[in-house]
């Protein structure tokens, strides 16, 4: 999966909308201009926020639920042998896609190859899933092919190379769900809403009356993009009726007034922002100038200064999936030595100002580069921010024509392994740093292959050990969700995937 960035750094200009009212849903939400474009492709998405429109268009076998367990989706149940090497899915009968075809085996085999041909090259999921099936890195769809058997048309056995911890969390990524293409290249889903419409910048979802599970109970969800919306014109479309949902600013940017009819909801995710280093290139292939940076940047200061979105933790895996004890061997923030440290570099070698891409302006966006700019010109370095293009900033980002960048990584399953695998594993193509240690590399195998959690922890420990060693990224903060809601909305939970988890179908307006 490729990286998915913090919303509340993109900037878009849009006309403010108007909405049918009745029995609807409206929600201020990110809308990636890619996905948008590509209607919403479950094996070519990219950022997290898509994954709320996803898992209401597709199923898959399985799905995580908002507070991430596991559940049947399409599958009726599962067996796994006792060598834990087979799985064996049956189908619910009698589930129809959105144009009325019924769900059979052969359309998650179809759906398999489709996602092998488009995204097992930059998709560090899709890309172990096959790995894991055949055991081998670069094998054919024919060697797939004889993994995925289908017994009957309800009847699905996967084999595995390998005993593997995580695989049900493999198939509830949104990755994994099953589509039907029509032959003009139209994707269909059987989820619980399908698109009604895309603009540029709003998309609307009206329920499916056929849906296996049951009719949902709104009528219809409309997803407009808020950002480049003023909070105070998102606040006030709001108090007039317009929007029932929006992601808060944070209350740095914006506090809800006590006679609102509204709620706040917070979640803490699983997700971190943190500084990504090219490695490749000086100043940041020597060490001691990153362990300068990890001790010179006062990231707690940060963290409190940009608001209640923005949980300081200084490591690598976000809070909530930190569920150990590792040391730091550098400490925390020690701005003397951080400072004699640079000192030193600087005698040997002039550290030349410092490029910073970014394509997005937001009240948020402005006053976090504003911070890490003080924090860098404390340490008598000159950051530069340098504006660029959306489409130069990607292209940027793919060919790792950098020197650094702000990123925010979101797990796709609730372990620490869904931060550690994608961006610390040399051959993940989201290791945006560059970074490379055979040692990590090791054990990040040994840990896919460890079924034991207990001792899963302990090989996590070593490898975050070696992590703040060799300091190929600067964690910042893990982030939060702050939604403000309308209090007539009923059934709506808040999990630690924000909204995406959420089960659209039982959410209830109170008119």
């Amino acid at each position: 999966m490729k990286a998915k960035f913090i919303a509340l750094f993109f900037l878009i200009s849009i006309p403010l909308p108007s909405f049918p009212s009745e029995n609807t849903l409206k929600i201020f939400w990110p809308l990636s201009e890619i996905s948008t474009s590509k209607f919403y492709d479950p094996a070519g998405y990219s950022f997290i926020e898509d994954w709320l429109i996803l898992n209401n268009l597709y199923n898959g076998l399985v799905k995580l639920d908002p507070y991430q367990r596991i559940l049947p989706d399409l599958a009726d149940f599962w067996k796994i042998s006792s060598d834990g090497l087979k799985y064996e899915f049956l189908l619910k009968k009698n589930v129809k896609f959105h144009n009325g075809k019924n769900v059979e085996a052969e359309d998650f085999l179809k759906s398999i190859e489709r996602l092998y041909k488009i995204a097992l090259k930059r998709d560090p999921i899709v890309m172990e899933f096959f790995r894991i099936l055949t055991g081998r890195e670069n094998s054919s769809f024919e060697e797939v092919k004889k993994r995925i058997i289908i017994k009957s048309k309800h009847e699905i056995e996967i084999r595995i190379s390998k005993k593997y911890p995580f695989f049900l969390s493999f198939l509830a990524n949104p990755a994994f769900k099953i589509v039907y293409e029509e032959k003009n290249g139209k994707l269909i889903g059987s989820g619980p809403f399908f698109i009604e419409n895309i603009e540029r910048k709003k998309v609307s979802l009206v329920r499916n009356p056929n849906y296996f599970e049951g009719t949902p109970l709104i009528e219809r969800i409309i997803l407009i993009d808020y950002l480049g919306i003023p909070v105070e014109e998102r606040f006030s479309l709001f108090k007039k009726g317009d929007v029932d949902i929006f992601p808060s600013p944070g209350n740095k940017f914006f506090k809800l007034p006590a006679d609102a009819d509204a709620t706040e909801m917070e979640e803490e995710l699983y997700s971190f922002t943190f500084i990504a280093l090219n490695l490749s290139i000086p100043p940041f292939n020597n060490r001691d100038f990153r362990k300068a940076l990890f001790l010179g940047i006062n990231r707690k200061r940060i963290a409190e200064e940009l608001g209640n979105h923005c949980v300081y933790f200084p490591y690598v895996i976000p809070r909530k999936l930190h569920r150990y004890e590792v040391p730091l061997p550098y400490g925390d923030y020690d701005f003397p030595k951080a400072k004699k440290i640079i000192e030193e570099i600087q005698k040997a070698n002039k550290i030349e100002p410092i490029y910073l891409p970014f394509y997005s302006e937001t009240p948020f966006s402005k006053k976090f580069l504003s911070l890490i700019g003080e924090e860098f010109s404390k340490l008598g370095l000159t950051l530069k921010p340098k504006k660029v293009s959306e489409e130069e900033y990607w292209k940027m980002l793919e060919k790792k024509k950098f020197q650094i960048f702000f990123e925010t990584y979101h797990a796709d399953f609730p372990e620490a392994f869904g931060i550690i695998y994608p961006l610390f594993y040399s051959k993940s193509p989201v290791n945006s740093s560059n970074y490379s240690n055979p040692e990590v590399d090791r054990l990040i195998i040994k840990a896919m292959e460890e079924n034991n959690y207990s001792k899963r922890i302990k090989i996590y420990q070593e490898i975050e050990s070696l992590i703040y060693r060799d300091i190929p990224i600067i964690p910042l903060f893990t982030d939060k969700i702050v939604l403000i809601v309308r209090k007539n909305i009923e059934g709506l939970k808040v999990s630690y995937n924000s909204l995406i988890d959420t089960d659209f179908k039982v959410v209830r307006l109170k008119r």
